[in-house]
């Protein structure tokens, strides 16, 4: 049981750290495009 249990548990314990991991990047791309296009919409308004 052990043997056949460890892999299963492994293998699921990475692609539950691959979502989050996914997750808390598409968050901070997110951030970073928002205060992108607030600059570049302060810019646009300026000129």
């Amino acid at each position: 049981l052990k043997k056949d249990f460890w892999p299963f548990l492994a293998k699921q314990a990475s692609q539950l750290l691959g979502k989050i991991r996914k997750f808390r990047e598409n968050v901070v791309f997110s951030k970073v495009d928002k205060i992108g296009i607030n600059r570049f919409g302060i810019k646009f308004q300026i000129q």
